[in-house]
């Protein structure tokens, strides 16, 4: 028997991990519509409410939240995610009004257990023995 055996080779998909990108721009797809429709819709409000086409010019603002997403997505795809996910917790802690104590560290504590009257007496009551 002269034939070897050949490991059989299959393509690889890789690529389907990954975000769409807009071609020219280096912004992930959905992160880039978001904005490009929400700065045509605000600077067309803008301009309805003006009354004149310098509205428009709102439409600019959008200009450095899609350098600063292309900068943060140029070696990581999904950085968008990553800054939505600490956005998300920093909203959260800050929000939950326990950012001043326990060193400022988002901490989940039973601060009101043993407070009431039921609490302690749960601990005195007979229990059946089975």
């Amino acid at each position: 028997m002269d034939d070897e055996y050949t490991k059989p080779e299959f393509h690889s998909y890789n690529g389907l991990g990954r975000k769409a990108m807009v071609p020219k721009l280096g912004v992930p797809y959905m992160a880039g519509l978001t904005i490009f429709v929400v700065a045509i819709l605000g600077s067309t409000l803008m301009a309805v409410a003006m009354e004149s086409p310098v509205g428009y010019l709102a439409g600019t603002l959008a200009a450095p939240l899609l350098i600063y997403i292309k900068e943060i997505c140029r070696t990581d795809d999904r950085a968008v995610e990553i800054v939505l996910i600490e956005t998300r917790w920093v909203l959260t802690r800050l929000s939950s009004g326990t950012a001043s104590y326990f060193g400022g560290t988002f901490t989940f504590s039973p601060v009101a257990y043993g407070r009431r009257f039921k609490d302690a007496q749960k601990y005195f009551e007979a229990h059946p023995r089975g």
